[in-house]
């Protein structure tokens, strides 16, 4: 019996180090292995600079994939190009990302095939992150579509890819091309993971949980991937379940992964702490987890100045987030839309900058822009900003019939956050309609999320219905929240009665 080579078994090692996080490890058995090949081998070299590039170590990365090809720069590198997984695609771009001769050539390297293994990190991500970083470097058409059209001869991404970054299809398009992909996909593994992929893009959220309970009755292996956990991480996180989209988080990885546990950190309340000053500041994960912390704190300003330059996407709308808190919402807008230009298929980001638009009063564009999702996706964040759109136009009746079917779609559960907001949007559609009794108990119903505004509201109410020894008590109550001189003034008005 043969035994395994040596630089074989380092090289297994790193792989399992990188899948614990431990960097450093896992480049010390890549160096190892990558020494007993004479550093000839582009599996290991890029396994090696994948380690290196978690530790900020870009430029040594630089170094051993020249040093793989036998050239100064890429720029001399001869053809025929080489080969490439995506995996190692994504890797030698993530080392040349800021150098743009690099990218050219690179985008003409083609890519290979590669197996669908369910135990790995999935690829998807990585192909995206290739394609964004190009796209954003170097706006040349040109460039683009020659670097997609290789990088999507991937068999597990060529639909995803065409999807998401080569056609850039806008909302509208995507069900009808994904139900191509679904009827045109032979292999029965990679027909339900577009099937599951189908309804968390289209929300069905219905569809998508009955397909998880009956993948892991049929499939466990299947819904156990870490491509399927990171969907499901996803859906949770879509439904704003922040707790179990970070239990099925520990069960996958990909590149954003430190993204999404820093996102749902941030919507925890949970304190972003970091060293940063032992950090690289230019590293964009690094100023992302900067930007949130300074939100956390309330130092709006210091957070646009670290997010605004920033070249991801999840950056870019926090920056546009940030401004929104300071009601620059033509800032908002500006931001938004420069990260929904990369991320044309996410019908929540256009949704947020719909939601700006209303801010601004911007009306007639906002209807316009509303009108293009609905057919398409059926969702509680859809009727609440139809809601919100016909309330700013003075339509109550309308605002409450989408608020009620907001209610209905995100499940009415009275210990969910979110469904505290909409009652308390319902009960303000009630009291413009002078329905007082109604505004009251939607309002009760809103408790526990803004209480200032509840208690507040609810003492105008019995004000407006003359019941004033409730109004002062509720106002009272307001107070112990915030102080507010409106509240004193009708807390004023009910003593002199």
């Amino acid at each position: 019996m043969s035994s395994i080579p040596i630089h074989q078994t380092f090289y297994s090692l790193g792989k399992q180090y990188m899948v614990l996080n431990n960097y450093l490890s896992a480049r010390i058995y890549f160096l190892l292995a990558a020494s007993y090949t004479n550093y000839k081998n582009i599996e290991i070299i890029t396994s090696l600079c994948d380690s290196m590039l978690k530790l900020n170590q870009k430029s040594q990365s630089q170094l051993l994939i020249l040093k793989l090809f036998g050239v100064s720069h890429l720029k001399y590198l001869n053809t025929p190009f080489p080969s490439l997984t995506s995996y190692q695609l994504f890797i030698i771009t993530k080392c040349f990302e800021d150098d743009l001769d690099s990218l050219e050539i690179i985008s003409q390297m083609t890519s290979t095939p590669s197996p669908l293994n369910l135990l790995q990190p999935t690829e998807i991500m990585q192909t995206a992150n290739i394609s964004f970083r190009v796209i954003y470097c170097q706006n040349n058409t040109s460039l683009i579509t020659n670097y997609l059209n290789n990088a999507i001869e991937d068999s597990l991404n060529i639909g995803l890819i065409h999807i998401f970054f080569k056609q850039k299809l806008e909302i509208s398009l995507v069900p009808q091309s994904l139900k191509k992909m679904i009827n045109s996909c032979s292999l029965p593994e990679i027909r339900e993971l577009y099937e599951l992929l189908f309804s968390l893009l289209t929300r069905n959220d219905v569809d998508f949980i009955q397909r998880i309970l009956l993948m892991k009755q049929t499939n466990a292996l299947l819904e156990n991937s870490q491509l399927v956990q990171l969907m499901e991480t996803l859906f949770s996180f879509n439904k704003r379940k922040y707790e179990d989209a970070l239990g099925h988080l520990e069960n996958c990885w990909c590149f954003n992964t430190e993204v999404i546990h820093a996102s749902i950190d941030f919507h925890l309340n949970n304190t972003i702490n970091y060293n940063f000053e032992s950090l690289n500041e230019d590293n964009e994960l690094t100023k992302y987890k900067m930007g949130l912390r300074m939100i956390q704190l309330k130092k709006l300003d210091k957070a646009i100045e670290i997010l605004k330059d920033s070249k991801e996407v999840e950056s870019i709308i926090a920056c546009g987030y940030v401004y929104s808190l300071q009601k620059e919402y033509q800032n908002s807008i500006k931001y938004l839309n420069q990260a929904s230009a990369f991320v044309p298929f996410c019908f929540e980001l256009k949704l947020v900058i719909i939601q700006q638009l209303i801010c601004c009063n911007n009306l007639s564009i906002a209807e316009e822009e509303l009108n293009k999702f609905i057919g398409i996706v059926s969702t509680w964040e859809l009727f609440c900003t139809i809601g919100q759109l016909r309330f700013t136009q003075h339509r109550y009746e309308d605002a409450l019939k989408a608020y009620n079917t907001s209610l209905e779609k995100l499940g009415n559960d009275p210990s969910n956050y979110l469904t505290k907001i909409i009652y308390g949007n319902i009960a303000q559609c009630w009291r413009k309609m002078n329905n007082f009794d109604a505004a009251i108990e939607a309002f009760n119903k809103s408790l526990g999320f803004n209480d200032f505004v509840a208690l507040s509201g609810i003492g105008w109410c019995f004000y407006m219905s003359k019941n004033y020894v409730e109004s002062l008590k509720y106002f009272q109550r307001a107070l112990s929240f915030k102080e507010d001189p409106l509240c004193r003034k009708f807390i004023e008005m009910i003593s002199n009665q």
